[in-house]
C-alpha cells in the first residue's frame, strides 16, 4: 500500500513538474509577446486615432471588403461542390476531388505569381488579347482589391469545400430521401432539408475562409501593395518599415479582434439554431438524380477546375523553365537554369537551407510543446490545464503578421535580445504554429484508452518510464504527423519571416517576396514555387500516411 502510495505522491509531483515546465515555455514563446504587444498599443487614445487616421481607417474598411469577398467567393463554390460530390450522382468525381486538392496545394502567393503571368498587364494571356483583339488596355487589373479577392477566393475554396463536405457525408441523407419520397420538390427539399443540415459545416468553413482573409498577407502585397491599396496587414509592415510603433500595435490589436467577433458570431450563429446531424455513415449515399445533366455539370465544374487549379500550376511550371521571363514559350527558350540556381548559387540556396532548417526546428519544438500540453490537457486532472490549452491555441486567433510584430516588441530589449538573430524566426513559428500540433495530437489521445497507463502506474512504473514505454508509442504517428504539418506550414510560410529577416536568415518566402520585384527574378521565384510546392506534395502524403488517412485529405 506505500509502494502504492509512494508511487502515486511521484506521480503527482512529475505532473506538477511538467505543467509548470510546459506553462512556462507557453508563457515565454506565447503570453509574452502578446501582452508586450497589447502594452505597446496603449493608451487607449492610440486606438482611437487610428480609427480618425484616414489611411488607418482606409485599411481597416478595406481588410473587411475583402475578406468578405473571399468568404462569400470562396464558401459559395466550396460549398456547391461539396453537395455535388456528396449528394448527387455526379461522374468522374475522382478528376474533381484532384483538381480541388491542386487548388489546396497551391499556396496563395505562388497562384498570385501564376496569375501576374497569366492575366497581368504584362500576361502572357493579356498580350495575347491585346494583339488579337487590336486592344490597348484590357478589361481587367489584377493589381486591385478585387484582384485580391479573386485570387485569394479561388486559392480557398477547398477549406470551405472540406468543412461542408464533412458536415453531408456525417448527416444521415435518409430525411432527405423522405422528403423526396413524400412528394417535395427537389428545389423544396434542398432548401428545407439538405441546407440546414450542411449549415454548420458551411459556417465553420465560412468563418475559417474570413480568418485566413483577415491575416492573408502575401496576395495583398502582391497585387494591392504596389497600386496603393493597402489592406491592415500589409498597413502593419509598411508602419514598421517606418519605425511607427503605435501605428503597427494599434491595427494588430485590430486584426485579433476582428477575428475574435467573427469566431463569437459563428459560434452565436450556432447556439441560436440546434442542428442535427447525426450521422448514420453506412447510409452516405447519393440522394439527388442528376438526370440528364449529369455530364453536362461535371464538365462544367472540370472546366472551372481546369482553367483555374491546373492552369495557373502549369503556367508556374513552364515560367521556371524558361531562360528569362517574357521570352516566347518555345522550346529553344527552356532550361534548368534556375533550378539549378537555386541549389547552388548565393541567397536562393541559403533560403532553401535556412527554411529547412527554421521549419524543422520550430517543427521540432511546436511538437515537443504540443505534446506536453495535449498530455497536460487529456491525461490530468490539474486545474490549471484549461487554462494552459487556452494559452496554446490563442495563436489560432492570431495572423501572422502579427506574431512577428509581438516577437519584434517582445525581443528587442537587452535581457534576452533576439531581433535580428535567427533565434526569433525560430521562436516564432514555434508560438504561431503550435496550435496546429496540440490539436493533432489531442485528437490522438481523445481516442485513447488511459487503462494502460494506470497499469503501468499501479505496477510501480515512475511517470517518465511510462510516458516513454506506454504513452509515447501509442501517439507516436500523431505527434509524427503535427511535426511535418508545422514543418509544411513553417516552410511556406511568407508574413512572419518576411519581417522578421536579417541578411543570412532569408527564407523560401522571403526570397518569393523579395525576388519578384527584380528584374530577371519572377522566373526563378517559379522555380522555387515549383520546389515549394513538390515538397508540400511529398509533405500532405506523408502526412496522410502518418495520420493513418486512406483517402487523403478530401
Amino acid at each position: 500500500m506505500r509502494k502504492h502510495s509512494g508511487t502515486i505522491a511521484a506521480l503527482l509531483d512529475g505532473r506538477r513538474l511538467l505543467l509548470l515546465a510546459t506553462a512556462a515555455a507557453v508563457l515565454l514563446f506565447v503570453g509574452y509577446p502578446l501582452f508586450q504587444l497589447f502594452l505597446k498599443s496603449l493608451p487607449i487614445d492610440n486606438y482611437l486615432a487610428q480609427l480618425r487616421n484616414p489611411q488607418s481607417l482606409r485599411a481597416l474598411l478595406n481588410t473587411l471588403y475583402v475578406s468578405v469577398g473571399i468568404t462569400l467567393l470562396a464558401t459559395s463554390v466550396g460549398s456547391v461542390f461539396a453537395f455535388y460530390m456528396i449528394r448527387t450522382d455526379l461522374p468522374l468525381k475522382r478528376f474533381v476531388r484532384s483538381g480541388i486538392y491542386l487548388l489546396f496545394l497551391t499556396p496563395a502567393y505562388v497562384g498570385g505569381m501564376a496569375w501576374i503571368q497569366l492575366f497581368g498587364r504584362a500576361g502572357y494571356l493579356t498580350r495575347w488579347i491585346k494583339m488579337t483583339f487590336g486592344i490597348v488596355r484590357p478589361p481587367w487589373d489584377l493589381y486591385t482589391l478585387e484582384g485580391v479577392i479573386l485570387v485569394m477566393g479561388l486559392n480557398m475554396i477547398p477549406i470551405a469545400y472540406m468543412a461542408t463536405a464533412n458536415a453531408l457525408r456525417n448527416a444521415d441523407p435518409s430525411r432527405e430521401e423522405a422528403s423526396i419520397m413524400s412528394g417535395s420538390s427537389t428545389l423544396r427539399t434542398l432548401r428545407r432539408v439538405t441546407l440546414p443540415l450542411a449549415l454548420p459545416g458551411i459556417l465553420a468553413g465560412a468563418f475559417l475562409v474570413f480568418v485566413h482573409g483577415v491575416s492573408g498577407f502575401g496576395v495583398p502585397a502582391l497585387l494591392a501593395m504596389p497600386s496603393g491599396h493597402l489592406v491592415l496587414t500589409t498597413q502593419i509592415y509598411a508602419a514598421l518599415g517606418h519605425y511607427d510603433v503605435r501605428m503597427a500595435c494599434a491595427l494588430s490589436i485590430f486584426l485579433i479582434a476582428i477575428t475574435a467577433l467573427a469566431l463569437w458570431i459563428h459560434n452565436a450563429i450556432l447556439r441560436r439554431n440546434r442542428y442535427d446531424v447525426s450521422a448514420n455513415p453506412a447510409r452516405s449515399i447519393a440522394t439527388y438524380s442528376l438526370g440528364r445533366w449529369r455530364w453536362p455539370a461535371a464538365a462544367l465544374i472540370l472546366v472551372f477546375l481546369l482553367l483555374f487549379a491546373v492552369g495557373p500550376l502549369v503556367m508556374i511550371c513552364l515560367s521556371s523553365l524558361l531562360k528569362a521571363w517574357g521570352l516566347p514559350i518555345a522550346w529553344g527558350n527552356l532550361s534548368l537554369g534556375n533550378y539549378r540556381s537555386i541549389f547552388s548559387v548565393g541567397v536562393s540556396a541559403r533560403a532553401l537551407r535556412n527554411s529547412f532548417l527554421f521549419a524543422a526546428g520550430g517543427a521540432t519544438c511546436a511538437s515537443v510543446l504540443g505534446l506536453a500540453v495535449a498530455y497536460i490537457v487529456h491525461r490530468t486532472r490539474l486545474r490549471s490545464r484549461r487554462l494552459l490549452d487556452f494559452l496554446a491555441t490563442a495563436p489560432l486567433a492570431v495572423p501572422g503578421p502579427v506574431v512577428a510584430a509581438a516577437m519584434i516588441f517582445a525581443w528587442t530589449n537587452p535581457v534576452l535580445r533576439l531581433y535580428n538573430t535567427p533565434w526569433i524566426i525560430l521562436v516564432a513559428y514555434t508560438a504561431a504554429f503550435l496550435p496546429y500540433a496540440v490539436r493533432t495530437i489531442s485528437g490522438v489521445l481523445e481516442g485513447m484508452q488511459a487503462s494502460l497507463e494506470e497499469a503501468g502506474w499501479l505496477s510501480g512504473g515512475t511517470w517518465a518510464r511510462v510516458f516513454a514505454d506506454v504513452v509515447f508509442p501509442m501517439v507516436r504517428r500523431g505527434a509524427w504527423a503535427g511535426w511535418m504539418l508545422v514543418f509544411l506550414m513553417a516552410f511556406r510560410e511568407i508574413p512572419i519571416s518576411t519581417m522578421l529577416y536579417t541578411q543570412g536568415t532569408e527564407t523560401v518566402g522571403v526570397l518569393m517576396f523579395i525576388l519578384k520585384t527584380e528584374a530577371g527574378g519572377l522566373e526563378v521565384v517559379s522555380a522555387v514555387a515549383v520546389v515549394v510546392l513538390l515538397l508540400t506534395a511529398i509533405g500532405q502524403i506523408a502526412v496522410s500516411r502518418l495520420a493513418g488517412v486512406r483517402k487523403g485529405i478530401l
